[in-house]
């Protein structure tokens, strides 16, 4: 999947969240961000893909090459 077409649907779940208060897009919002961020790690730039492609979980190091953002610099 895409990174860069997975957050706008992430907001846009966030956003009816706020229109409508029903909880399941809250859900959707909290699994997407533990699946996102949480349980995936984030490189230091922010970014969390390489070739606007999700990598693995925790997998991060392994991928870095001529496809990741602008620097090399990792937490992982």
């Amino acid at each position: 999947m895409h990174a860069n077409t997975t957050i706008p649907e992430g907001l846009g779940c966030a956003r009816a969240y706020e229109v409508t208060g029903e909880q399941r897009w809250m859900d959707i919002v909290a699994a997407y961000w533990k699946c996102a961020v949480t349980e995936r790690g984030t490189l230091a730039t922010g970014g969390n893909t390489a070739g606007e492609v999700w990598m693995p979980k925790m997998k991060i190091k392994a991928r870095l090459g001529d496809k990741n953002q602008g620097t090399v610099l990792y937490c992982i």
